[in-house]
């Protein structure tokens, strides 16, 4: 699943692009200028998505760990019954 940030931060690099593009086509350097600063934006956002997909990702890998001890632990503790 993309983070929201991902998706945010795609939509600004693409918008950012595009100013930049128009901003050259036309000699306007402040816009090409906010299109920098935007795309840069959202590389920036994409790179937090990024970390929260990771940082999701090793929750779900910590808690099938700890399930798999938990269930690991009551087999044995079921074997050394008599």
């Amino acid at each position: 699943m993309a983070d929201k940030e991902k998706v945010k931060g795609k939509l600004n690099e693409a918008v950012g692009s595009v100013k930049q593009g128009i901003g050259s086509a036309t000699g306007d350097e402040r816009l090409q200028a906010e299109g920098q600063a935007q795309e840069a934006k959202g590389k920036g956002q994409g790179l937090v998505g990024d970390v929260k997909d990771k940082a999701r990702e090793a929750k779900e890998t910590a808690k099938g760990a700890v399930g798999a001890v938990k269930d690991a632990a009551h087999d044995e503790e079921r074997s050394r019954r008599p």
